[in-house]
């Protein structure tokens, strides 16, 4: 009768994550855009899934640390919504979007081999569908990326991808999100599906396919960044390989090919070369950055913040409307601006020193360094702090990773 209840309470567990999962990687921001458009139903505000998050945080938390320094955020962030009058909807799509997801990393999983397994296929799969989707997209010119942009309508991403097929620049928009957003996930598929084999030992897929996936992923997505710290993930693996002579060689022929490919001209090197002509390899980050220390407006509060999208308006007060720069980009920036010192420290204490506290418990090295690849790839844009769900995906791969991190003989 034990064994059934606890088969059950696995069962349960395992479920209510699925669900989480699903909703986490799959129903993403652009989704949701395509159905506000095209049904004019606001699907963004819906309170089911941060109960969801809540219940399962609070019910299969390792312990209340993480939940303790979440409700001293939710605390400060509320009482900067009530100090600068910020609206009720602001608000909750703050907590919806941004706090409310941190206590996801504590959650304990019952058997994780089992679920982190399927969810990997799963993962593993849309991915891959996605890319070769891409692949026929740039073949085709921008015949999906025409008929998203259809579907998108008078959203963001709708002036995105008709701006890149204006100028004839390709960049991969797919359901999971901008292309920023693509260089995420082909970060994480590669993060997850290593880290995976590198505990478990198991290989039951092809870790070339994965390699190559990620690569032509990252490439088609056209961040600077993301392919670097692709290859950078992808150079630590194949140290720890045995035939790594192999490898490295595959991978410097490969990278060759690539690079003088005509994609990666009229793309990738085109756009390294604008930065570099406009003096700005960061793409208007340190711009943006160099001019709130010159023009001394950016002033930041220990306790309270000015809340969410604030930093966006002090932006456009610099440079205009019109200037092409709207958003700071880089979210550290942005959580201390929007939410106060405080809050911003305690966010990154629970989303990068509390996992690595963790891993090196486990002696689990090796997973560090897939975390902090992870962690600087999703610092380099605005994503996380700009309540679009990247911040939760980020979140849910590092409670997935943190899971991973024993192997239990028994119960694994």
């Amino acid at each position: 009768m034990k064994i059934i209840s606890q088969n059950k309470i696995i069962k349960k567990q395992h479920g209510l994550l699925l669900i989480l999962f699903i909703y986490t990687f799959f129903y993403t921001d652009i989704v949701k855009e395509i159905i506000i458009q095209n049904f004019g139903i606001n699907v963004k505000l819906s309170p089911i899934m941060p109960i969801l998050i809540i219940y399962c945080a609070f019910k299969y938390g390792r312990n209340l640390f993480i939940f303790w320094i979440v409700l001293i955020i939710c605390s400060l962030v509320l009482l900067t919504g009530v100090y600068r009058g910020i609206s009720i909807s602001t608000l909750f799509r703050t907590f919806n979007t941004t706090l409310i997801p941190l206590v996801i990393i504590g959650i304990k999983i019952y058997n994780p081999r089992e679920l982190i397994n399927k969810f990997i296929k799963i993962f593993n799969y849309i991915v891959i569908i996605y890319v070769l989707i891409g692949c026929m997209d740039y073949i085709t010119h921008g015949f999906f990326l025409k008929i998203l942009n259809i579907l998108l309508k008078n959203s963001y991403y709708n002036k995105a991808i008709g701006y890149d097929l204006s100028v004839g620049i390709f960049r991969w928009f797919s359901l999971f999100g901008h292309p920023l957003t693509n260089s995420l996930y082909m970060i994480i598929f590669l993060g997850l599906n290593i880290t995976y084999r590198n505990i478990y030992k198991e290989k039951y897929y092809n870790i070339y396919i994965i390699y190559a996936i990620a690569l032509i992923g990252t490439i088609l997505s056209n961040s600077k960044f993301g392919i670097i710290i692709t290859i950078i993930i992808l150079i630590v693996n194949i140290m720890n390989e045995k035939n790594k002579i192999i490898y490295i060689t595959s991978l410097i022929i490969g990278g060759i090919i690539t690079i003088n490919t005509s994609y990666f001209e009229r793309n990738v090197i085109i756009r390294f070369k604008s930065a570099i002509l406009n003096g700005d390899i960061t793409n208007g980050r340190m711009t943006v950055l160099s001019s709130l220390l010159n023009y001394n407006l950016y002033k930041i509060n220990y306790f309270i913040g000015n809340g969410m999208s604030s930093s966006d308006i002090i932006v456009k007060l610099i440079f205009g409307s019109n200037s092409g720069l709207s958003n700071m980009e880089i979210p550290i920036l942005m959580f201390l601006y929007e939410y106060g010192v405080l809050v911003t420290i305690l966010m990154y204490l629970i989303m990068i020193l509390y996992p690595i506290f963790i891993l090196i418990n486990a002696r689990k090295i090796f997973a560090i360094s897939i975390v902090a690849m992870i962690f600087l790839f999703i610092n380099s844009f605005n994503g996380m702090a700009t309540g679009t769900g990247i911040l939760q995906v980020y979140i849910f791969t590092i409670m997935l990773i943190l899971n991973m991190q024993k192997v239990h003989s028994n119960n694994d």
